[in-house]
C-alpha cells in the first residue's frame, strides 16, 4: 500500500502564489545594459582612446555613430594624436592650432594630409630578376627567376632597421625586432646582416634620408633618399627610392649604387639599366599583417608585384 498522500491545493491559494511569482518575475522591468557612450562623457571616452595606437583609434571610430561623432572633435582628439602621438616639430615650424588651421584646416586635416613615417609596421621591397643558368648536358639554358627583399624598419628617435634578405616578410619580422635594442651599428642573422641607422625627415616635401654605415667598414656609409607618399589619403604606405650612394668619410666621395633620376641619364648611359636594378618602392606592411600579407607568396604564385 502506498503511503504517499497527494496534498491538494486551493484554487485560491494556486491563483495568489501563481499571480505572485509572476509578477515578481515578468512584471518587474529588465535593468538596461550597461551603454559606455552614456555613462563616460566625451572627454574620458577620448582618454580611453589615446591608449590605442593611431590605426585602432580608427577602428574604434567606426564601431558606432556615437564613437564616430568623436571624428568631429578636433582639438580633444586630434589635436592630441598630432601633438603626442604622429608629429613631431620640424626645423622653422610649430605646431600651433592656428599653423593647422592655416596650413591644413584643423588638426584632423593635419593628420591625413602631412606626411608621417609610420612605426606601426615594415617596408618591404620585393625585387626580382632573371638569372640565366648553366647548362651542361641540355642544349637549352635554363632561366631563373629570383626574389630578394629590402626591409626598413624606423623607430622612434630617427633611428631605423635595414636588411636585405631572401627570405619572405613572415620569416623575418622576429629577429627585425631585437638587434636595434643593442648599441652595435651592425648585426648578423644567420648569414644576412641587418643595420642600424639613422634618418632624417622633411614633411614638408615627404623626402626621407637614411644612412648606416657599411658592414666590416667604419669609413663608408650607404645613404638613401626616399619620397614618402600614399595610396589612400592619410595613408603614406608607400617610400619611392630615388638614390642609394656609398660614401667615403676619409676622401669626402661618393659612388652611385643606384640613381633614377633623369637629369642622370647622361652619367650612367647604358649601365643605367644595372644601377636601377632593386629600385621596387617601398610598400608598408603592419604588424599584424606580417605572416599573411600577399608578399609572404612565393615565386612560383607571385612572379611580380606591382607595389601601385
Amino acid at each position: 500500500m502506498d503511503s504517499t498522500v497527494p496534498i491538494e491545493s486551493k484554487e485560491g491559494d494556486e491563483g495568489s502564489e501563481g499571480s505572485a511569482g509572476s509578477a515578481g518575475s515578468e512584471g518587474a522591468p529588465e535593468a538596461p545594459e550597461a551603454d559606455i557612450d552614456a555613462l563616460l562623457p566625451e572627454e574620458l571616452m577620448v582618454e580611453v582612446l589615446l591608449r590605442l595606437d593611431v590605426t585602432s583609434i580608427g577602428r574604434a571610430l567606426c564601431v558606432s555613430r556615437a564613437w564616430a561623432a568623436l571624428r568631429d572633435e578636433d582639438y580633444l582628439l586630434w589635436k592630441r594624436i598630432c601633438t603626442d602621438r604622429v608629429f613631431r616639430e620640424a626645423p622653422g615650424e610649430t605646431l600651433t592650432d592656428a599653423f593647422a588651421v592655416d596650413v591644413y584646416g584643423g588638426w584632423r586635416g593635419m593628420f591625413i594630409n602631412r606626411p608621417r613615417i609610420r612605426l606601426d609596421g615594415v617596408f618591404v621591397s620585393r625585387n626580382t630578376y632573371v638569372r640565366i643558368g648553366v647548362s651542361e648536358w641540355r642544349r637549352e639554358k635554363p632561366i631563373h627567376i629570383c626574389v630578394w627583399y629590402r626591409y626598413l624598419l624606423f623607430l622612434p628617435g630617427g633611428k631605423f632597421v635595414y636588411r636585405t634578405s631572401a627570405h619572405p616578410l613572415k620569416s623575418v619580422i622576429k629577429t627585425l625586432n631585437e638587434h636595434h635594442q643593442t648599441r652595435k651599428h651592425v648585426g648578423h642573422v644567420g648569414h644576412e646582416v641587418q643595420h642600424i641607422g639613422r634618418y632624417r625627415f622633411l614633411p614638408s616635401s615627404g623626402l626621407v634620408q637614411t644612412a648606416f654605415r657599411y658592414s666590416n667598414s667604419y669609413g663608408t656609409e650607404v645613404r638613401s633618399k626616399l619620397r614618402l607618399r600614399g595610396t589612400t589619403p592619410g595613408s603614406f604606405n608607400r617610400l619611392d627610392i630615388e638614390n642609394i650612394v656609398t660614401w667615403d668619410r676619409e676622401r669626402d666621395v661618393s659612388l652611385p649604387m643606384m640613381r633614377v633620376d633623369d637629369s642622370e641619364d647622361a652619367i650612367l648611359g647604358e649601365r643605367r639599366e644595372h644601377k636601377t636594378a632593386g629600385s621596387s618602392p617601398y610598400v608598408f606592411v603592419p604588424f599584424e599583417q606580417a605572416s599573411t600579407h600577399v608578399l609572404n607568396l612565393g615565386i612560383d604564385k607571385l612572379d611580380y608585384f606591382v607595389a601601385g
